[in-house]
């Protein structure tokens, strides 16, 4: 019903293959949704996905911006998956996760 909750919730039982037949490629398209809610932990689980490109392609760019976003938005753990991404992440992807930040303010 439009819930960002509920739509990171199905995200995760696809995911985790609770109640349905696991599938990364459909839980990472409802954890974007919940995202796009302003949901703060399907934010963390998709850049989670992205990060280590499961349902789809890897975008550590993307991940990281959305890492920081579920941070501001309040998510535990988001802080330390900021700083793992970055560890991983070469100068020019930072700065590429710095313009995405930048351009949805």
């Amino acid at each position: 019903g439009g819930d960002a909750r509920a739509r990171g919730a199905i995200g995760d039982y696809f995911y985790r293959g609770e109640i349905v037949e696991r599938d990364p490629v459909t839980a990472r398209k409802w954890f974007a949704t919940a995202a796009a809610g302003g949901e703060a932990d399907s934010m963390f689980n998709l850049a989670a996905m992205m990060a280590r490109g499961e349902g789809g392609d890897t975008d550590l760019p993307r991940a990281w911006a959305l890492m920081k976003i579920a941070g501001a938005n309040g998510h535990p753990t988001a802080d330390a998956g900021v700083t793992a991404l970055e560890a991983k992440m070469s100068p020019e992807e930072r700065e590429a996760g710095k313009a995405l930040l930048t351009a949805r303010n």
